[in-house]
């Protein structure tokens, strides 16, 4: 999912105590017609690290913490790794508490 994404391009983030925020690896599908298949054939296709370097840089320029970009690399795209009070301060993704 791309939303803790947009959510660092926000000039205030604010993450309410009650409020959940998870992250996993990133990857989009594509279609295709397979003719030995019979039909249409979707794929999963995963980051080749380029989008990866991307998104590094953006955190960057956000003022998050990269690790934060390297953890949801980490995580496999049928999982959600929910993001502690601590891993939220930590990697700067809010902006202040309420």
């Amino acid at each position: 999912s791309a939303c803790v994404y947009a959510l660092m391009g926000g000039s205030r983030r604010v993450i309410p105590p009650e409020s959940r925020v998870g992250v996993h690896r990133m990857f989009n599908y594509s279609t295709n017609f397979d003719f030995s298949e019979g039909g249409i054939v979707q794929e999963r296709n995963l980051d080749d690290g380029g989008m990866r370097l991307t998104l590094s840089n953006y955190a960057r320029a956000m003022g998050v913490s990269v690790d934060l970009v390297n953890l949801a690399e980490r995580t496999s795209p049928d999982q959600l790794y929910m993001l502690s009070g601590n891993d939220i301060a930590r990697w700067r993704l809010a902006s202040r508490k309420l």
